[in-house]
């Protein structure tokens, strides 16, 4: 590379030092201290061709730089028609533009190094008289960014993990892109577009990770930070409502989506007992088993029949139990000789039938409890053929009374 410029140390005595490249003019030779420009005559002068003379030593450890800086402004020389071409304003005009081509040169490979350009190794500072070489704009982004004040901060732990906070304009999202290869799509996040009065919070993610089935929650103590709870829906209070004169029941209908809430005269709700009472029903039940007890307070027409399951009796220990809340109807096949013992569950209006049948042996024996009441007090027998089939038909009266009939040998 051409040599422009020629770079010493003060050492508070040497006053005079050369300089080796060429020039033009005596007015394109340039001297700075510690970088700054000095002005000839006033804090120096040309010894000889070669040689610049301080009219003070500069002190030690100051950088002395004497450069080259030819002028551009205008040409050297300037040709007309028909005059005459020296080789000497030739030359001149050349070596300007030479000059003038090194000096761009030395410029702009010192800006790479000099004390207003920023390389990786250096701190960063918020200015626009400082330029960053490629080198610490492509460090800073992959190790580390620049610390300053509002902006985030990389930091070099294996993941580029930002260390200070996001801002995002409320209107914005954090998006989540699906692969390149897979499409376009993407999964946002976005906050409130407007909060009005309500004040700041952060949401904080749960420290653990979750089990199968887990969802996040609300914690109780501090609402805005998530926890990992069950699925499961809690206990909900209903408070004591039996002063209120008017309720509104939903009902769940075939139709999707919010339903309108369902409310009419001929409803009545006990907010006491939860019963629900209707003095017209209409419409058709499904088909299927109703578990649960219902009380109803009007007549009623079905269509269709209504069945009650047949439960299967069972003699132990001669004793047979009878439960009359699990049925109307009942069977029982006799093993042994049995007694039926004193039925639980009794309500007054209830009725039904007890099948017996005797099993492949026959002449087994039945006898009852005090509760069963039969025509004239008189207490049947059962018939005793191997298979034969007898059926006590009963109503309940009161809880201690249950009225009997027996209709015998039924044939198949």
């Amino acid at each position: 590379m051409a040599t422009t410029e020629n770079n010493y140390t003060g050492d508070n005595s040497t006053v005079l030092y050369s300089f080796s490249f060429q020039y033009i003019d005596t007015t394109d030779i340039k001297v700075s201290l510690d970088g700054v420009v000095k002005t000839l005559t006033t804090h120096y002068t040309l010894a000889n061709a070669t040689q610049v003379q301080f009219n003070s030593a500069p002190g030690t450890g100051v950088k002395i730089r004497i450069y080259r800086d030819t002028d551009t402004d205008s040409k050297k020389a300037t040709f007309f028609s028909g005059s005459a071409i020296r080789s000497q304003d030739l030359n001149e005009n050349l070596d300007q533009t030479l000059y003038a081509v090194q000096e761009a040169k030395r410029d702009i490979s010192d800006m790479w190094t000099s004390a207003s350009t920023i390389d990786s190794t250096e701190t960063f500072v918020d200015s626009d008289s400082y330029i960053l070489t490629a080198a610490m704009v492509e460090d800073r982004i992959l190790a580390g960014a620049p610390t300053v004040s509002g902006i985030p901060t990389l930091r070099t732990d294996g993941g580029n993990e930002m260390t200070g906070h996001v801002v995002l304009d409320n209107a914005k999202e954090v998006r989540f892109n699906e692969a390149d290869a897979n499409g376009s799509a993407y999964v946002g996040i976005k906050g409130a577009t407007d909060k009005g009065a309500e004040g700041s919070y952060t949401i904080s993610l749960p420290a653990a990770a979750p089990t199968a089935n887990q969802i996040l929650k609300a914690d109780p103590s501090t609402p805005t930070n998530l926890a990992w709870g069950s699925a499961t829906a809690a206990a909900v209070t209903v408070a004591d409502e039996s002063s209120d004169t008017t309720c509104f029941p939903l009902f769940v209908t075939a139709a999707t989506g919010d339903l309108a809430t369902k409310s009419g005269s001929n409803l009545t709700f006990n907010s006491n007992t939860g019963q629900l009472g209707a003095t017209i029903l209409s419409g058709v039940l499904a088909a299927g088993t109703q578990s649960n007890a219902h009380t109803w307070s009007a007549i009623n027409t079905y269509s269709k029949p209504v069945i009650g399951q047949q439960v299967t009796l069972t003699s132990s220990s001669n004793a047979t139990a009878v439960d009359l809340s699990l049925s109307n109807n009942f069977k029982l096949t006799l093993g042994e000789n049995s007694t039926l013992s004193q039925p639980s569950n009794e309500v007054a209006g209830q009725s039904g039938s007890i099948i017996v049948i005797q099993d492949g042996s026959g002449s087994r024996t039945l006898a009852y409890h005090s509760h069963y009441k039969w025509p004239a007090g008189t207490v049947p027998t059962l018939s005793t053929a191997a298979n034969a089939v007898d059926r006590i038909d009963y109503i309940v009266e009161a809880a201690d009374k249950v009225h009997c009939v027996i209709t015998y040998d039924i044939k198949v």
